[in-house]
């Protein structure tokens, strides 16, 4: 835990970079009326529960018993001005598996947050300061089915990452955003990073290089939306010191309380493995709140 508050206590670095970037914020003095319906405050939030069940007795053509679920919490909360712009948006996912007699598993486990302040200078290119963080909320283990054991891998909101980012952010044509910038990167990991595959024993890890995030939404048809979300980021060290993210994740709303997804991300840090780990979904839920 005190790892985790050694990575937050960067983020202060928001505020002196938000400082930098725009002016103070003037009282607005002018006798225009400010347009409600674009400027203000704007909220969403969403959850969804997805479920999955088999059951078998005595059934001929075999078969094991089985069950799922998986807790989807999102939500946004967005100023908008004239001026500017100030987006924050947090993700929680989890889920768990029971197979046959077997003791039930973690499936899914993610948690996301960030905060976008962004000035308009109403040309194309616009300066920017970005915190976000990334982690998980429960210990994660690998199975040798072989011994009947587990090992523990990870731990209660380790790893995680944090990162600082002050920059230039365009939107060449709709729903296409793309952000570009200098960043601090706190990764915080008690089971040790690796330098070209050996743990070093360390627990933190402190990081300056480059930044960018391409973000891209479109509706496929009247009812089903795509969304994909490159995150690269390049230590100053070299190229050889690339991590990577690309998410993507197509929802079709079969009506207002049911939605069908699919999930498919790549990611690569060389710090915890040299392996490209891969994550794909697919599910049918249950909306239980859309506000």
């Amino acid at each position: 835990m005190k790892s985790i508050l050694r990575g937050a206590a960067f983020i202060p670095v928001l505020a002196a970079a938000i400082s930098l970037v725009s002016p103070t914020i003037q009282a607005q003095t002018d006798v225009t009326p400010v347009d409600s319906a674009k400027y203000g405050w704007k909220h969403q939030a969403a959850g969804m529960l997805n479920l999955s069940q088999a059951y078998y007795d005595k059934w001929a053509k075999g078969g094991t018993d089985a069950f799922a679920y998986e807790w989807n919490l999102k939500g946004s909360m967005d100023l908008i001005q004239e001026q500017y712009t100030w987006e924050t948006k947090a993700e929680a996912i989890y889920g768990r598996t029971k197979l046959g007699s077997l003791a039930s598993r973690k499936s899914s486990d993610q948690f996301d947050f960030e905060t976008v302040y962004t000035r308009l200078l109403k040309i194309h290119v616009n300066p920017f300061a970005s915190a976000s963080a990334q982690s998980q909320f429960f210990p994660g283990y690998s199975y040798d089915a072989t011994a009947n054991t587990r090992t523990k891998i990870s731990d209660y909101f380790n790893p995680a990452y944090f990162m600082e980012t002050v920059g230039l952010g365009v939107e060449p044509i709709k729903n296409l955003k793309e952000r570009l910038g200098a960043t601090m990167k706190q990764t915080v990991g008690s089971y040790g990073f690796q330098e070209k595959g050996v743990r070093t024993g360390e627990d933190f890890k402190q990081e300056y290089g480059v930044s960018s995030t391409t973000e891209y939404e479109r509706a496929l048809m009247e009812n089903i939306l795509a969304a994909t979300r490159l995150d690269v980021f390049v230590n100053f060290k070299g190229v050889e010191n690339i991590d990577g993210r690309w998410a993507n994740k197509i929802t079709a709303k079969v009506n207002k309380w049911v939605n069908a997804n699919f999930e498919y991300e790549l990611l690569y840090d060389s710090d915890l493995s040299l392996d490209t780990q891969t994550r794909e979904a697919l599910s049918v839920g249950i909306s239980f709140l859309s506000l």
